[in-house]
């Protein structure tokens, strides 16, 4: 499937970068509305892995989740 999807050019970082951002954005929103945990936060938004979304945000953002939420 990944084959065929970089055949017609849809699979790239982009496509990737997107999901993530869209994510990330949820996340946001989880942080500022509600008294979840980051963890709790993460698995909400649709990331698997705590530490990953941790990373990502901190890529974006320029901050920790738990940073982001104090603020």
């Amino acid at each position: 499937m990944l084959q065929m999807l970089s055949e017609y050019g849809t699979y790239n970082t982009e496509l990737v970068s997107d999901g993530i951002l869209n994510r990330e954005e949820k996340s946001k929103e989880l942080l500022m509305g509600t008294e979840m945990s980051v963890t709790e936060v993460a698995y909400a938004a649709g990331f698997s892995d705590s530490s990953y979304f941790i990373q990502c945000f901190r890529k974006y953002e320029g901050i920790t989740p738990g940073e982001y939420g104090k603020c």
